[in-house]
């Protein structure tokens, strides 16, 4: 019971989140400008605390910021395909619900890193996977119980080198469905 509840309201999130991340693509947020070096050097370091400290809750507010910047800066366009971690979401896994953060954050951080790759359909998943997979390493740190057998393939993948191939394949699904673009 316990356990539908909990995925209930992981989904209840995740609908959330997708519901307001088109409501802003159909309307952007009144008198928003392009994003500033400020808040892009926040976005990067925001990223960078998470998947350091992915469990730190002191870091809540932050991401609250973070996902709203995503949503309405019109210069960092994120895509919130979650294909590449869909196996994870949707597993039982003790912090599942912190993944799409996770994936949005770490992608928004290299596409402000390297705005060269705006327009590239793999790096900024890859990046995003990548990045939530350094986290993952720090919670398995922090609570070695929460283990995800999802996260774990995604782990050997990487170390096998195949994780590339994997998240373009992951790219290319997740272009015919599209959720955010400015």
């Amino acid at each position: 019971m316990r356990k539908a509840l909990s995925l209930c309201l992981s989904v209840l999130i995740l609908c959330c989140v997708a519901g307001s991340v088109a409501a802003a693509q159909d309307a952007p947020a009144p008198g928003r400008g392009p994003s500033t070096p400020e808040e892009r050097k926040r976005i990067v370091s925001i990223a960078h605390k998470l998947q350091s400290s992915p469990l730190d809750t002191g870091l809540n507010a932050d991401i609250k910021w973070a996902l709203k910047w995503i949503e309405d800066v019109p210069d960092v366009t994120v895509n919130l395909c979650w294909t590449p971690l869909d196996d994870a979401i949707q597993s039982d896994f003790k912090y599942r619900t912190r993944i799409p953060a996770l994936f949005a954050i770490a992608s928004a951080a290299f596409l402000v890193e390297h705005p060269d790759k705006a327009h590239d359909q793999v790096a900024p998943y890859l990046a995003g996977v990548e990045g939530t997979l350094k986290a993952y390493k720090a919670m398995r740190k922090s609570d070695p119980e929460a283990k995800s057998d999802a996260m774990e393939e995604l782990l050997q993948k990487q170390s096998d080198g195949t994780l590339e191939d994997f998240v373009r394949k992951a790219a290319e699904d997740c272009q015919e469905r599209p959720n955010k673009s400015s």
